[in-house]
C-alpha cells in the first residue's frame, strides 16, 4: 500500500512540474510575439501547449480562421522561433513547437526514472 501512495504522490509532483514548465514556455513565447491578445497568433500559442505538432488545416479549423490567416499565424511563430517545420516541401507541411516537445520529453523521463 505504501508504494502505491508514494507512486501517486510522485506522479502528482511530476504533473505539477509539467504544468510549471508549460507555463514557463507560454510566458517566454508571449514575450517573443507582438500581437493583440485575441489575435490568431496568441490563440495558436495556446493550441500548441495542447497540440505541439500542427498543420495549417488543423490551425484553421481549431482557431476558426481562414487558411490564409492560419498560415500567417504559423509564419509569425516560425519567425519568433516558436515553431519549426518538420516536413519537407511546400505541401502537407507540419510544424512542431520544440519547447513543448522538450518539456513533454522531460516529463516522460522523470516518470520513467521514478518507475525504475
Amino acid at each position: 500500500m505504501r508504494s502505491i501512495v508514494d507512486a501517486s504522490f510522485a506522479a502528482i509532483a511530476n504533473g505539477r512540474h509539467l504544468v510549471r514548465d508549460l507555463e514557463t514556455v507560454r510566458a517566454d513565447w508571449r514575450t517573443r510575439v507582438a500581437a493583440r491578445r485575441d489575435s490568431a497568433v496568441h490563440r495558436l500559442v495556446d493550441l500548441l501547449l495542447r497540440q505541439p505538432a500542427v498543420d495549417s488545416k488543423l490551425v484553421a479549423s481549431t482557431l476558426e480562421v481562414t487558411g490564409a490567416n492560419a498560415q500567417i499565424a504559423i509564419d509569425r511563430l516560425v519567425d519568433a522561433e516558436i515553431l519549426d517545420q518538420i516536413t519537407g516541401g511546400r505541401r502537407n507541411r507540419i510544424w512542431q513547437a520544440k519547447d513543448v516537445v522538450r518539456v513533454l520529453d522531460e516529463f516522460a523521463a522523470r516518470a520513467k526514472r521514478r518507475r525504475g
